[in-house]
C-alpha cells in the first residue's frame, strides 16, 4: 500500500534564530512520516539533513533579504521535498569557471535568463573531487547536478564559491531554483529515501 504524500508548510521571519525551530519541525516529520529500517539509517538522514536545511535556510537569510522564509516539506514513502520560499533578491549565480581577466571578476547571471545561456551549463563550485554544475533550464530556472573528477591534478587551482551549494548537491538527490512569475524564488531540494 502506498503512503500518500503529506506537505507540510511553515512560515518564519528571515533571522538565523530560526534556523533551529525549523531543522527540529522538519526532524519531527522525518521521524513521524518516514518508516526508516534501522536506527542508523535515521540518524545517517536525519544528520544528512541537518545539513542541507541549515544551508538552504541560512542562504536564504542571508542573501534574498525577503521579510520571511517559507519552508514546504513533502513527504511519501519514496522521497522527501523541500522547498524554500523568499521574496525579493533573486538567486545569483557566479560562473566561476568564466573567470574576466582584465574585470578581475566572475560574470554574475540572475533571472530572467537570456536566450543565449538556455541549456548551458557553469561550474559553480570545484574542489579536488568535485564540480558542481548549474544548468539553465528556463528563463527562470536552472538545476544543479554534481560530477566526480576522477583527471584532476592536485595543484589545479579549486573554486571556492559557493560551498553551501556544494554541500546541498552532495546530501541530496535533486537541487533546483526557480524564479515564479509573482517574484517568488523557489530553491528545491528532494532525498530519496530507499
Amino acid at each position: 500500500m502506498t503512503t500518500p504524500k503529506e506537505t507540510v508548510s511553515v512560515t518564519v521571519p528571515s533571522k538565523l534564530k530560526y534556523c533551529h525551530y525549523v531543522s527540529d519541525a522538519s526532524e519531527l516529520l522525518f521521524k513521524s512520516k518516514i518508516n526508516f529500517y534501522s536506527e542508523e539509517l535515521f540518524n545517517l538522514f536525519t544528520q544528512d539533513m541537518r545539513i542541507v536545511m541549515y544551508e538552504l535556510f541560512s542562504n536564504a537569510v542571508n542573501h534574498s533579504q525577503s521579510d520571511c522564509v517559507t519552508i514546504v516539506l513533502s513527504v511519501d514513502e519514496d522521497e522527501l521535498s523541500v522547498t524554500i520560499k523568499t521574496k525579493n533578491n533573486p538567486f545569483v549565480i557566479k560562473q566561476v569557471n568564466s573567470y574576466i581577466n582584465e574585470k578581475r571578476e566572475y560574470p554574475l547571471i540572475v533571472p530572467p535568463f537570456s536566450n543565449e545561456i538556455l541549456g548551458s551549463d557553469f561550474v559553480v563550485y570545484r574542489d579536488y573531487e568535485y564540480d558542481i554544475y548549474c544548468r539553465v533550464t528556463g528563463p527562470f530556472d536552472v538545476y544543479f547536478r554534481i560530477e566526480k573528477n576522477i583527471s584532476r591534478e592536485k595543484h589545479e587551482f579549486d573554486i571556492p564559491e559557493h560551498y553551501g551549494l556544494s554541500l546541498i548537491t552532495k546530501l541530496t538527490h535533486y537541487t533546483g531554483y526557480y524564479r515564479s512569475p509573482d517574484g517568488y524564488d523557489n530553491f528545491t531540494i528532494k532525498k530519496r529515501i530507499k
